[in-house]
């Protein structure tokens, strides 16, 4: 479908979208708009509503506390899932020592910054310098060069029951790539989410911008790209919303959730 098309059910259950990219801008102190924390506010108060991001708690926590979300959330890149009230965790999926030792093996020719599940953005260092002290959730590749970019994907699938997502950087001439089990994705996630929140597939609504959210549009009714989104995205969606910057989340809300009428 493309932007404006709104082939859909009479309603929907469930609301999940991503943060970066879909429900603020691609930035590590981004916050979503007041127009779509109201949004997110009024869509509450008609469905179960949840965000799925690839960012750990320590770099996410102030976004769910503007949108206020009351349901759980999967966060680190599928490898967790909270509450966001309380950041109990309800699911978890870790790599094993050895898994993070190969892991780390693979980024150690290479001078990006390396982080470990809830580190913060910046306090990384190389991987050739990285102490490994047990099990992890999610490894993160923080602002790799393009050029490294095969090489290392190529690596990191020798390594046994792991997967790696390019992503989005912070820094926009170079990438991200979170590396987590194999049964710790987003899919895997969205899955346990939907059983946790008691609401069939076909009645959630989601919407992402980047190729990681493949997994969360292939696992709802009613798929969602945001304008800003990669063809991919957009390619599988039922409905292509205005881009980040347009608030395109607030709209979806608006035309998907609370079936508010255009001017």
């Amino acid at each position: 479908m493309f932007y404006g098309e709104l082939n859909m059910k009479s309603s929907y259950k469930a609301l999940i979208f991503d943060l970066d990219g879909t429900a603020m801008p691609v930035a590590f102190d981004a916050l979503p708009s007041d127009r779509v924390a109201e949004a997110v506010m009024r869509a509450q108060k008609v469905v179960k509503v949840s965000a799925a991001t690839g960012r750990p708690i320590t770099v996410c926590r102030q976004i769910l506390k503007k949108l206020n979300l009351t349901q759980p959330c999967v966060i680190s890149g599928g490898t967790q899932i909270i509450d966001p009230q309380t950041e109990e965790t309800l699911w978890e999926k870790r790599l094993s020592e050895e898994q993070v030792k190969q892991v780390v093996d693979v980024g150690k020719p290479y001078s990006f910054q390396i982080l470990f599940t809830d580190e913060i953005y910046k306090h990384g260092v190389p991987a050739k310098d990285k102490k490994i002290n047990g099990s992890e959730r999610v490894i993160y590749f923080m602002d790799v060069e393009i050029k490294d970019e095969e090489a290392i994907l190529s690596g990191i699938e020798n390594v046994t029951d792991v997967v790696a997502h390019p992503v989005a950087s912070w820094n926009h001439a170079r990438i991200d790539i979170h590396i987590t089990h194999a049964e710790a994705t987003k899919k895997h996630a969205i899955e346990i989410l939907l059983d946790i929140l008691k609401v069939d597939k076909e009645d959630v609504v989601g919407v992402g911008d980047s190729n990681n959210d493949l997994p969360l549009l292939n696992s709802v009714g009613y798929k969602v790209a945001m304008g800003n989104a990669t063809n991919k995205l957009k390619e599988i969606a039922d409905y292509v919303a205005p881009s980040v910057e347009e608030d395109g989340l607030a709209t979806v809300i608006e035309k998907v959730i609370l079936k508010k009428p255009a001017n």
